[in-house]
């Protein structure tokens, strides 16, 4: 596991090649993901709000624009209620390949695309 630098405007640092260049030639190229795992973008999501229905939208809505690989903060809601917003947003035409949930120093899987689906 690594977690890269962020780099201001990534296209045009040259150390973005070297850093995620795994990341060319999916939607993801020119973005800078929290966490590199073999070589896959994994981005980190947090909240603020007491809402954790507003705060789920949120986290998806901004984690799918850097990777379709998430890991959210835990929320008080269920693992159904956060698998049917998953599910809404690949209804939508978001891919979205794996969500883990992060409780302290612990991580959960709570959604995994079992379907090969081409970027």
């Amino acid at each position: 596991m690594i977690m890269p630098p962020k780099l201001d405007v990534p296209y045009k640092n040259p150390a973005y090649d070297k850093i995620f260049g795994t990341l060319r030639g999916t939607p993801y190229y020119g973005k800078c993901p929290d966490l590199l795992v073999d070589g896959q973008g994994y981005e980190h999501e947090g909240y603020v709000t007491e809402n954790h229905k507003h705060a789920i939208k949120n986290m998806l809505k901004h984690g799918l624009t850097q990777s379709d690989r998430i890991i959210m903060d835990k929320v008080d809601l269920t693992d159904n209620y956060i698998r049917a917003r998953i599910k809404g947003k690949v209804q939508e035409g978001k891919r979205v390949t794996e969500v883990w949930i992060r409780e302290g120093e612990s991580l959960k899987l709570v959604y995994k695309n079992t379907n090969d689906q081409p970027i």
